[in-house]
Formats: structure tokens, sequence, C-alpha cells
């Protein structure tokens, strides 16, 4: 569960990148001012400052602990339910920051931290390794698709960039009238509603839900076959079947890397 809190935080202070060493700043800016606040708390508690600070700290906390006790039912600890701690988290290190009193020092831990910010967006911008081939895999479901299949999603939220590529891709009738299969089977809380005779299963951020990932392949291979699966970068793509084909085997593919960092 922590490296979810460290995604979600860190992927808003830099720019969608994992930015370990800005988050650490953010970190340390944080404690300098968690020492402050133990020391105004203890000199008066009753303070306007005092019960500022902690109103921060409950912003910051709350959330995340109530994310906590939620994700032991339903997963959420991802960053789109964090990013509500962001505005405290910055609020606490400008607090941590207001503590260095040489001006030279504090010009040097700001420089450093928009330095470290406009690393993030530029990397996150510029470089295609932390973007998933979310338009090729969906090209290679809807020119295969047939009547009556099915997708499913590991990750609900990975169902936006199938719908987007969907409506811009050129593809038959049977891709524009396959079924998206509701978030609530991609987060495992409810099973198949029905039958199909195929399903496509979109394996994406599922590092991020290896439990609901295990129980959904689980699932698809009491009633289903693997028939095959294509790999593009940051997604896989696999073929359930209800009918195994006479002497067909399953295949992997994997696709070049010239496709890799579209989204």
């Amino acid at each position: 569960m922590s490296g979810y809190y460290r995604i979600g935080i860190s992927s808003s202070l830099g720019g969608g990148t994992f930015s370990t060493p800005l988050l650490s700043v953010y970190i340390a800016a944080c404690l300098a001012a968690v020492v402050c606040v133990a020391t105004v708390w203890r000199s008066c508690k009753a303070s306007w400052q005092a019960w500022r600070y902690a109103l921060l700290l409950s912003w910051l906390g709350l959330p995340i602990l109530a994310t906590l006790l939620v994700s032991i039912i339903k997963p959420m600890f991802v960053p789109r339910y964090l990013i509500v701690c962001l505005p405290p988290l910055i609020l606490l290190a400008a607090a941590g920051f207001s503590q260095i009193n040489q001006r030279w020092l504090l010009a040097l831990g700001l420089t450093v931290v928009v330095a470290l910010a406009l690393r993030g967006n530029y990397y996150y911008y510029t470089s295609a390794t932390l973007k998933e081939d979310y338009r090729e895999a969906t090209r290679h479901v809807l020119i295969r698709a047939q009547p009556g299949d099915a997708v499913l999603f590991i990750a609900g939220y990975v169902r936006a960039p199938f719908e987007y590529y969907r409506s811009r891709l050129p593809h038959t009738a049977a891709g524009e009238g396959i079924v998206i299969l509701p978030e609530d089977v991609s987060y495992g809380r409810k099973d198949l509603p029905q039958p199909y005779d195929r399903i496509w299963l979109f394996l994406s951020h599922d590092q991020y839900f290896p439990t609901v990932e295990r129980s959904i392949v689980a699932s698809l291979a009491a009633r289903y076959h693997a028939m095959e699966e294509r790999a593009f970068y940051g997604v896989r793509v696999r073929l359930y079947s209800a009918r195994l084909q006479e002497g067909r085997t399953v295949t992997v593919e994997r696709a070049g890397a010239a496709t890799a960092g579209n989204r």
C-alpha cells in the first residue's frame, strides 16, 4: 500500500513521474514543519496558530487513513483518490521552508524544488517510456473482434483510453458493438453478468491490483480457454474463448518497439 501513496503524491509533484528526489525534499520540509508544530503545540495549545497546523496535519493524514481502511474492502489506494492530500502537503512544506532563517539557504532549497518539478514535467512530456500503447492495443481488439465479444479491464480506469481510441480508430461493426463489462466486474466486486463466447482481457496497471487480477484470471480460467496473448508497451491483451478450437494452442506475441509510447 505504501507504494500507492508514493505513486499518488510523487505523480502530482513530479508532473506524473516517480519523482523520488522531489518527494524527499517535500518530506524533509514537512518534517521541519512538524517540529515547529510540536513546539507551538507545547507552548500554547489553544492558540490559533496551533490549530492551523492541526488542521493541515488532519487534512493530510485522515484521507490517507480513510483510503487505507476502505481499500481493505474495495481497492481505492490510487492517485486520483489521494490528490486531496496535495494542498496540505504543499502548505506544510511551505511552513517547513519558512523555518529557514538564512536567505541563501532558503533560495537554494526553493531552487532545488523548482528544478526537480520542471525536470519531472519535462520527462513526462518528452519520454516515451511511461506511455502505455493503448492505441495499438485497442486497434488489435477492434480489428479482430467478433459479434458478441466483451472486453474486461483489470483496472477499471483503463476503460477511458480504450473508449477514446475506439471512437477514433477505424473498426468493424463487431468492434463497435463490443460489450464493455462494468467497473464492478473489473475490480472483482461482481461476477461476470452473463456468459460470453469470447472475452478480451486488458492487463494494464494490474500490478496495483494483484489480488483482483488473480481472482479474475482464476474465474476466467474456470470457464474459458486462454487462446492468445499480445503484449504492447505497458499493456497486455489476452483473449479468452468459451470454445477451444481444435488444434489451437495458446500464442503469446509481443508488439514491436516502434509502437511504444503512443497513448
